[in-house]
């Protein structure tokens, strides 16, 4: 417990560290984007007679000396100083439990997240990423008779509905993109807070000569940890990402915290914009 902590706390740091480093950073990039260039010795016109100087002032500024002005760029873009953008993410749990015999059935365990991105770009290299999306978490775990029941269901489901966040530094890969998101690689820290979670388990009425399915659903359960937080790494191009997630806590706490499900969670996500 104190290794995983320790472990968040080192990833929150380095978070926070590079964000506060952001401004400089942006700084130093404007400095070398402003040099002035070394240009070529101005030819001298002829000089205009005065019926050609009286028409320049009344028809006012060429259109040579207007396509030379360069405005500054807008700032809100995918490539700009600031971007907003939906998002939908599908992971699946991976590998075995930690502790216990409790398992999991990994294609019915998963997690669907949606949600906004706000990003934050330091320089063409270096970008910060806010989420803050709604998740559904199901686990469909394999039947067993040792938690939470202690006789076995046919059928047995936790689901919890919640908010989440992410703070992630992002390493753009293609620095000379254009006004692309381009490919990037996106690390951090996230924090999940279940509400109202409920245990679902499914049964055959075991009275004869009945075909009746028996479902029951069990809330205010106190045995799911409140309070999530774990590490996100993204490998994306453009609008479509690889995400994998790990929890630095177990997810059952009370009288099921000696239970460790897997931890691993693995899908993609896609950027709506």
């Amino acid at each position: 417990m104190r290794a995983t902590l320790l472990l968040f706390g080192l990833a929150f740091h380095l978070t926070v560290f590079c964000f506060l480093l952001a401004p400089q950073l942006q700084a130093q990039d404007n400095a070398v984007n402003n040099q002035p260039e070394q240009t070529e010795p101005e030819q001298t016109e002829p000089e205009q007679s005065e019926a050609e100087k009286a028409n320049v002032e009344a028809v006012g500024p060429s259109t040579l000396n207007d396509s030379v002005y360069n405005p500054k760029p807008p700032a809100f873009g995918r490539n700009r100083r600031h971007f907003v953008h939906g998002l939908l993410g599908f992971q699946w749990m991976m590998g075995s439990s930690l502790e216990g015999e409790v398992n999991v059935m990994h294609n019915k365990s998963f997690t669907f997240d949606v949600g906004l991105r706000y990003k934050l770009k330091a320089t063409n290299f270096l970008a910060f990423t806010l989420d803050a999306y709604y998740r559904l978490q199901r686990v469909r775990l394999v039947p067993n008779s040792d938690f939470p029941d202690f006789f076995v269901n046919d059928e047995e489901t936790i689901k919890m509905p919640g908010f989440g966040s992410a703070l992630a530094v992002r390493f753009n890969l293609k620095p000379d993109r254009g006004n692309d998101i381009g490919l990037f690689l996106d690390m951090g820290a996230n924090l999940f807070l279940p509400i109202n979670p409920v245990y679902i388990t499914g049964n055959e009425d075991p009275l004869p000569n009945s075909d009746e399915y028996i479902t029951t659903i069990r809330s205010r359960i106190d045995y799911i940890r409140q309070v999530r937080p774990g590490l996100v790494a993204r490998l994306g191009w453009r609008n479509l990402a690889l995400q994998m997630e790990y929890d630095l806590v177990n997810m059952f706490d009370g009288e099921g915290e000696n239970i460790d499900l897997p931890r691993f969670k693995l899908g993609f996500q896609v950027g709506i914009h």
